[in-house]
């Protein structure tokens, strides 16, 4: 782990009559979890560690939650294979899964979509007026960034990257940037007033959701463990729990059927993609 992401690493105590859930000098035996920054890690941590104490207790496997300041330092340690699990965004997976071997093992079933959107009353009209402009995005390593700018590189937008959703909407609606690009779900969380005042012109095909991924270091019985474990929580639970972080209703995931197209997309041949759609 690197020295910043150490002192990010969180402790979690021990589970009264489970397995310990926590990565003290004493508790090496402890499967690092690590999470892709979405927010301040205590903000993160508070959501996570009531799911990673769950989970360590229904799949009886020890976990040890670690969380990172940036996506950089994240994704850092997932390419360089220093994490046992992982959950990614769909780009952060495959990159994990070319360059280290992580399974994917459980995402949500509900897809995403990168779009494009525009103020109401801008002048541009289709996806193709944005070639050549100026466009906000949350960050280079971002789902919305990475498939939005890949299912339309002849277009080549400028990305400008302001740090989250609101902040690009905001830009878009000060007329700072042409257009923005966000998944879907960041629109439809966006307040009404907000929405009101945003229009969609583009959208990318669907796509598989982030992932739960295991090195491949980690022993299948563990895994499947761990996996049947998340799918168990949310039925026990509904879409309590698991609902903050996306996963609701979480499925298996298979690398080939869920994230190969998307790979091809953005590292392979972009003319064997399938076409977004005009709105």
């Amino acid at each position: 782990m690197s020295a910043r992401a150490a002192v990010a690493a969180v402790v979690l105590g021990t589970l009264a009559g489970a397995v310990p859930v926590c990565g003290s000098a004493g508790e090496s035996n402890a499967y690092s979890f690590a999470v892709v920054p979405q927010g301040p890690p205590e903000r993160i941590r508070a959501i996570w560690l009531p799911i990673i104490e769950r989970l360590s207790a229904e799949a009886r496997v020890p976990l040890r939650l670690q969380l990172y300041a940036t996506g950089d330092e994240f994704q850092a340690d997932l390419l360089a294979g220093k994490v046992d699990f992982a959950y990614a965004n769909p780009v952060q997976a495959i990159r994990a899964y070319r360059t280290v071997g992580y399974r994917p093992l459980v995402r949500n079933a509900t897809p995403l979509r990168g779009v494009f959107f525009v103020a109401a009353d801008s002048p541009y009209k289709t996806v193709e007026s944005l070639a050549g402009r100026e466009v906000a995005f949350i960050g280079p390593l971002t789902l919305c960034s990475q498939s939005l700018r890949a299912y339309t590189r002849e277009l080549k937008v400028h990305p400008k990257y302001v740090g989250t959703a609101a902040t690009a909407f905001k830009s878009v609606l000060l007329g700072l940037v042409a257009a923005g690009g966000v998944l879907d779900t960041n629109i439809a969380e966006a307040p009404v007033e907000v929405r009101a005042r945003l229009r969609i012109i583009y959208e990318t095909p669907p796509m598989a959701p982030h992932a739960v991924v295991a090195h491949p270091r980690i022993p299948p019985e563990i895994s499947g463990r761990l996996a049947a474990a998340l799918l168990e929580v949310a039925r026990a639970e509904g879409a309590g729990l698991l609902t903050t972080v996306h996963l609701a209703n979480p499925v298996e995931a298979a690398f080939g059927r869920d994230y190969a197209k998307l790979e091809q997309v953005i590292f392979g041949a972009p003319d064997a993609a399938p076409a977004g759609r005009a709105r």
